[in-house]
């Protein structure tokens, strides 16, 4: 059977009508007079009118064009049969609905389409519709009628399977649905059940694999899944976990998968939990690695919109999506499109007016698309000596950026001119990954990059089996170790299990080193990352005091890092890039969390091993986290906390060890506390703040009432941070209830009494207590103001016309 390449708009209607049904037409335009009766009283027909836009069907009823609008002429509407039609240049595609009302309820208008093939809704032999046995459920489907190019006329598959329900009203308000196919050519229908959530299975027989990829896509409440050629490749489906005050889905949000366009194969699969703030940044870095010509579904399951950036909305729309900034919240979207070759389909399905505010039983998105299979294009450099492996590395799988595009040479991580270091010791590098992979390939370029770092050994730790990451290890030429991890997927337990296995496993390979660094994959590393662990290599073997170190420092803001040589100690966690001896590992592993108990391993190691020692940490951060982590890093911790923390961007630091030694940093501190200028707040601090925010080269001591670490003895500490832009969020990060930092150039001391033993004062009015009320005010006043990630609640409301309908614009906006 041949295949016409097509686009085409399919308009689903649910219509408040008291009779009759449904019938969305595109209808074949080699013969423009041929017209369509329904039985239950649709009447549907091809027009071209010369200079008037309402036309007269031969019934008698009337024809409205719509063209880049819609226009409507009150005064020409005397009928009782409205026919809403929709205009492509000169050519009207229409659709006859009685009207019970004084306006028109539904339409759809198209853009730059072009027809050549007919949907409708009939059952062959009575041209009747059907609909479900259940009133309460709607079934629309559109089949796709594959044309011979040598027939003019073609009869549309049968549907059959419903009830003749003809005499049967439509239930009111109910969802639009549409589906919209762009500018690339692409064969598909689109249907949808009602307001149930379940996956919807097609009896149309699929199109030959041969020249097209079959599509099989579902987006709902639930989740997504998507088959290719009748094969699974993808599926996010209930994934809830309770976080918070009850249980979130964090299979909502956006879905961006990538195929291959000739093959259907999956390169690379990515969601995004765009209902919190910031993950949209993580989708449009992903989108921007992806290499032109790839074939690329984008899903939105509910409630993907709420935090959708005006940048993320523009570079959606010039992809060619039409509604991405006019959907609402549990609207329902997909979009197919070839990166940088035009739109294959769009489809959406939105949510009840009203109804869908306190309601969870959105109407799913159920497709079935042919798309056509692409030539493929190869990139010049793929036939170049010695490039063979990455050619096939590159054609295999997607999201790696410069490393893989087309331009000659692409991007190598192995730097041309490696910047030579005396390293003091082999500290070999351990990546610990899942699935970010193209991040672990920059990640090692950067420790490649950083002097020393080309002599630095480093091994990628994959939780589970990952071909992705064998294939790239062999290629940057690195070990890499697979855990067949058996604890659940997602789960605090599995995370748990795979750092013992790297704290083990490295330690193995590495058999003569008495240290190893710990890098998580979320992390950007500073010019001086290797250098920073070698400098500090000497104090953690002397020192028995030090539990590991670490890059990072959560009190690290462009206010309060100033000196990219000092280093604090603090009893904190080990994270975000680590180095721990030998023995320390053994212990840890020695002693880890039960598998019953879901505490985070970090949190744990704080709490049952690191006893009395601490963490060295620099003033600057050396690593840098990069986006959203899910439930342990939220979008608001990564735009109020993360993203504000710098990362050092000297090559060449000499650290000031000896400052950090023990006994040198206890008479330093507390010497500088002794001569400090004793800090009261007579108003609340984020009104007035008495500590100068210019260099002085003095330092500042605020004593705070705090008897330990937990919530409720940290009031004070929460306002005096919050007022003071220090980690109001996070309060562990101190050494014995000292907490320090360098506030525009002036050492800042918050000391915890009475238990500090840096608590010097003997003056009650020096200890700032807070109350309740002084804690939201700080929560509503913060010295770090950070903009917001713009918010936007939209929901869809009652229509009130046929324009607010047509062009989804029936919403209120809440920002």
């Amino acid at each position: 059977m041949a295949f016409i390449d097509m686009a085409y708009l399919v308009i689903f209607l649910t219509l408040n009508y008291t009779k009759g049904g449904i019938a969305s037409v595109v209808t074949n335009l080699d013969d423009p007079s041929q017209s369509k009766k329904f039985s239950n009283g649709e009447y549907a027909a091809v027009t071209r009118p010369d200079n008037s836009e309402v036309v007269r069907n031969p019934d008698g009823s009337i024809t409205v064009a719509i063209d880049d609008g819609i226009s409507i002429n009150p005064r020409e509407i005397s009928s009782n049969v409205i026919n809403v039609a929709v205009k492509d240049s000169d050519v009207i595609l229409s659709s006859t609905h009685t009207k019970t009302h004084s306006e028109i309820n539904k339409g759809a208008s198209l853009r730059n389409q072009k027809v050549t093939t007919e949907f409708i809704f009939q059952n062959e032999e009575t041209s009747r519709h059907f609909f479900p046995k259940n009133e309460s459920e709607i079934v629309h489907k559109a089949s796709e009628v594959s044309l011979n190019e040598e027939k003019e006329n073609t009869e549309a598959p049968y549907l059959g399977g419903y009830q003749d329900l003809t005499e049967t009203p439509l239930p009111r308000d109910r969802a639009l649905n549409i589906s919209l196919s762009g500018d690339d050519e692409s064969d598909g229908f689109f249907f949808s059940r009602g307001n149930q959530e379940e996956n919807i299975t097609s009896n149309v027989a699929a199109v030959s694999v041969d020249d097209h990829i079959v599509l099989d896509i579902t987006v709902n409440m639930t989740g997504v899944t998507l088959a290719v050629d009748g094969h699974q490749v993808y599926s996010a489906l209930k994934h809830m976990v309770s976080w918070g005050w009850g249980p979130v889905r964090l299979h909502a949000g956006l879905h961006l998968i990538t195929l291959h366009q000739v093959t259907g194969q999956l390169m690379t699969s990515h969601s995004h939990m765009t209902w919190q703030p910031t993950f949209d940044e993580g989708f449009l870095q992903v989108l921007a690695d992806i290499q032109d010509g790839r074939l690329l579904i984008i899903l939105g399951a509910p409630d993907f919109t709420l935090f959708l950036g005006e940048e993320t909305i523009r570079v959606l729309e010039d992809m060619g999506a039409l509604y991405i900034d006019r959907l609402a919240y549990k609207d329902v979207w997909c979009l197919l499109v070839h990166k940088g070759g035009g739109v294959v389909l769009e489809a959406l399905t939105t949510s009840l007016p009203q109804h869908n505010l306190t309601k969870f039983d959105v109407s799913p998105l159920a497709l079935r698309v042919s798309v056509p299979r692409k030539e493929e294009q190869r990139c010049g450099w793929y036939s170049a000596a010695g490039m063979q492996e990455r050619a096939t590395f590159c054609d295999t799988y997607e999201g790696y950026g410069d490393f893989c595009t087309c331009h000659d040479p692409p991007w190598s991580p192995l730097p041309q001119n490696p910047v030579e270091y005396r390293m003091q010791e082999v500290i070999p590098v351990a990546i610990v990954t899942a699935r970010r992979l193209p991040h672990v390939l920059r990640q090692v370029g950067q420790v490649w990059a950083s002097p020393g770092g080309t002599n630095t050994p480093i091994t990628i730790f994959v939780d589970g089996y990952n071909p992705e990451a064998q294939a790239l290890a062999a290629l940057l030429q690195v070990p890499v170790i697979h855990h067949h991890n058996p604890s659940p997927k997602g789960s605090t337990t599995r995370i748990n299990s795979h750092i013992k296995f790297v704290l083990t496993q490295v330690f193995q390979h590495y058999p003569r080193a008495d240290k190893a660094i710990i890098l998580e994959d979320d992390l950007d590393l500073s010019p001086d990352f290797i250098p920073f662990f070698q400098q500090t290599a000497a104090l953690l073997t002397s020192d028995s005091q030090l539990l590991c170190v670490n890059a990072y420092n959560h009190n690290a803001f462009p206010h309060t890092a100033h000196s990219p040589s000092r280093l604090y100690r603090v009893h904190g966690a080990p994270a975000c890039g680590w180095m721990v001896r030998r023995q320390v590992a053994r212990e840890m592993t020695s002693n880890w969390i039960p598998k019953h108990l879901d505490v985070d391993w970090d949190l744990w190691v704080r709490q049952a091993v690191m006893g009395e020692r601490d963490i060295l940490v620099p003033e600057i951060p050396r690593t840098k986290h990069r986006g959203g982590g899910g439930v342990h890093v939220t979008g608001i911790e990564q735009q109020q906390y993360y993203n504000q923390r710098p990362l050092n961007t000297l090559p060449n630091v000499t650290l000031d060890v000896h400052e950090a030694e023990l006994a040198n940093y206890i008479k330093f501190h507390t010497s500088n506390i002794r001569k400090g200028h004793v800090v009261r707040f007579r108003t609340h601090p984020c009104d007035h703040l008495p500590i100068p925010q210019h260099q002085v080269n003095q330092s500042y001591v605020v004593y705070i009432k705090q008897q330990d670490e937990t919530t409720n003895s940290s009031w004070a500490y929460y306002v005096a941070a919050r007022c003071l832009g220090l980690d109001d969020h996070i309060s562990r990060e101190n050494y014995h209830m000292m907490y320090t930092a360098s506030f525009y150039g002036n050492q800042l001391y918050l000391i915890g009494c009475p238990k500090s033993p840096f608590c010097l004062t003997q003056d009650p009015g020096d200890i700032y207590s807070a109350t309740q009320e002084a804690m939201t005010y700080a929560s509503l006043h913060p010295f770090r103001k950070v903009p917001p990630s713009q918010r936007r609640l939209i929901f869809r409301v009652t229509v009130l016309s046929l324009w607010d309908e047509v062009n989804l614009n029936n919403l209120a906006i809440y920002e």
